[in-house]
């Protein structure tokens, strides 16, 4: 039962290994994302009652902004 333990973290050992190696992809800065945040809400007229939805949102597309220039 220990050769199993000790099996499996190792396996465990190395797979965090390799995440950490992999590079990490382009993350915006918490400035980006307030900015299109508030061009989002801007956008939407300027209704309150939405701010997590326009953060989460304007993380979502400047991701995929910064995906686009690093491919």
């Amino acid at each position: 039962m220990k050769h199993r333990n000790k099996n499996a973290k190792m396996e465990m050992h190395e797979k965090a290994e390799q995440a950490a190696a992999q590079p990490k992809p382009p993350a915006p800065t918490p400035e980006q994302i307030r900015r299109r945040a508030q061009e989002i809400f801007e956008a939407r007229g300027s209704a309150p009652g939405h701010e997590l939805d326009d953060w989460l949102k304007a993380e979502h597309e400047l991701k995929q902004e910064l995906a686009k220039e690093t491919s």
